[in-house]
C-alpha cells in the first residue's frame, strides 16, 4: 500500500512549489508522466508517474499547468474535495504514492481524519506537512505571482490571515485526532517528501518547469460526480 502525503500551507507558503520540485525529481529519476483523465474534462484530474524500476508509481492529485495546482483544479462539478480524497483513497489503496495539495485543504478535517483512519487500516500512512512560513513571507509571494500593486495588499493579508488562522486550527485538531501532522519550514517538508518517496534531490536540479513527458493516459475509476471514465492520450 502506498502512503499519502499532504502539504498544507497558507497560500504563498510554497505548496505548489513543492510538488513541482517532486515532479522534477521524478522526471530525474526516469518517470513518465501518465495523465489521469476524466471524459468531458479538458484537463487531466491527477497524473500517474510511473518509474523503470519496481518502486511504487507516484500520483498526484490535480493538474499544474496553471500557476494555481492542485485539487483546487478540480471544480465542484466534478466533485471538488470529495472527488480528490476519493481518488486518494483509491490510489493509494491500489499501490501509488499520493501526493495532494491545495488551498483548500487548509482547514479541511473530517474527510482528512477518515482517510488517516483508511491508511492506518491497510498498514500504511497519510503524514500531513504542515507548512511554517512567516504570514508577511506568503503575503510577499502571493503579491509577487499576481503582480499585484500596494491597494490589493490590504486584501491580500486579510485572506493569508484567514487561511493560516484556519490552518492551524485545522492542523491542531487533526493532532489530537491521531493523524500523523509535522510542522516544518518548506524546504524541510521538501526534503522529507524526496527521502519517503526515494528520490534524490539532486536529480531535480536545473529541470525547472519544463514540460511533462508524457505517456499513454491511466484509466481511473469513474465517480458519481464525473460519470464514466475515458482514456486519451494527451499531447506533451
Amino acid at each position: 500500500m502506498g502512503r499519502v502525503i499532504n502539504p498544507r500551507g497558507t497560500s504563498g507558503s510554497g505548496k505548489t512549489w513543492l510538488v513541482r520540485q517532486v515532479m522534477a525529481a521524478s522526471r530525474g529519476a526516469g518517470a513518465v508522466a501518465e495523465p489521469l483523465c476524466r471524459e468531458g474534462r479538458a484537463r487531466p484530474i491527477g497524473w500517474r508517474f510511473a518509474y523503470p524500476s519496481d518502486r511504487r508509481p507516484l500520483a498526484i492529485i490535480g493538474h499544474y499547468e496553471a500557476t494555481r495546482g492542485g485539487i483546487d483544479t478540480i471544480p465542484k462539478t466534478d466533485g471538488g474535495l470529495d472527488e480528490a480524497f476519493r481518488l486518494a483513497d483509491a490510489l493509494a489503496a491500489d499501490g501509488h504514492d499520493v501526493l495532494m495539495e491545495g488551498y483548500q485543504l487548509s482547514g479541511e478535517v473530517e474527510r482528512t481524519v477518515a482517510l488517516s483512519q483508511a491508511q492506518r487500516a491497510r498498514g500504511a500512512r497519510l503524514h500531513v506537512l504542515w507548512l511554517d512560513v512567516l504570514l508577511e513571507r506568503c503575503v510577499q509571494n502571493v503579491m509577487a505571482r499576481r503582480r499585484a500593486g500596494r491597494a490589493a495588499r490590504p486584501s491580500v493579508e486579510r485572506t493569508a490571515r484567514a487561511g493560516h488562522d484556519a490552518l492551524g486550527k485545522a492542523c491542531q485538531v487533526l493532532q489530537h485526532a491521531g493523524v500523523d501532522v509535522e510542522r516544518l519550514d518548506t524546504a524541510e517538508a521538501l526534503h522529507r517528501t524526496l527521502a519517503w518517496l526515494d528520490l534524490d534531490p539532486a536529480a531535480r536540479e536545473g529541470s525547472g518547469e519544463g514540460p511533462l513527458a508524457v505517456g499513454q493516459s491511466h484509466e481511473i475509476a469513474g465517480s458519481p460526480h464525473t460519470g464514466s471514465t475515458s482514456t486519451r492520450s494527451v499531447e506533451g
